[in-house]
C-alpha cells in the first residue's frame, strides 16, 4: 500500500505526515489540532471544516472532533462513545451518530 503524504503548515514548522498516521483531528477556537498515533500532536491555526478538505477519510463526530474512520475500534451505541486503535476514547454528539452507523 502506497504511503499518502500530506503537507501541514504553521507559523513556524512544515510537517510531512503520512495521512494513516492522523488519529484525530480537533479544534479550539481556530486552532487546529493533528493528533497522531505516535502521541504527538502538530497545531495549526484553520477551522474543522479546511482539515477535513485535506482529509476525505475523517468523519465529524461532534462539534470539534473528527476521527480518521481506519482507525476505529470500537463504537458504543448505548454511551455514544468512540474507541480509536490507541485506545482514546471520544464523545459522539447525537447528530453524527447516524452518520457512524453507516460506516
Amino acid at each position: 500500500m502506497r504511503k499518502e503524504i500530506i503537507k501541514i503548515e504553521n507559523e513556524t514548522k512544515i510537517y510531512f505526515v503520512n495521512k494513516d498516521d492522523i488519529m484525530s483531528i480537533s479544534v479550539d477556537s481556530n486552532l487546529v489540532g493533528f493528533f497522531l498515533e505516535n502521541g504527538d500532536a502538530i497545531y495549526k491555526t484553520a477551522s474543522l471544516q479546511v482539515a477535513l478538505e485535506l482529509l476525505p477519510e475523517f468523519v465529524q463526530i461532534n462539534r470539534n472532533c473528527a476521527i480518521n474512520v481506519n482507525k476505529i475500534k470500537e463504537l458504543s451505541k448505548k454511551t455514544r462513545t468512540i474507541k480509536l486503535n490507541n485506545d482514546t476514547t471520544y464523545k459522539v454528539s447525537a447528530r453524527q451518530m447516524p452518520k457512524l452507523r453507516l460506516i
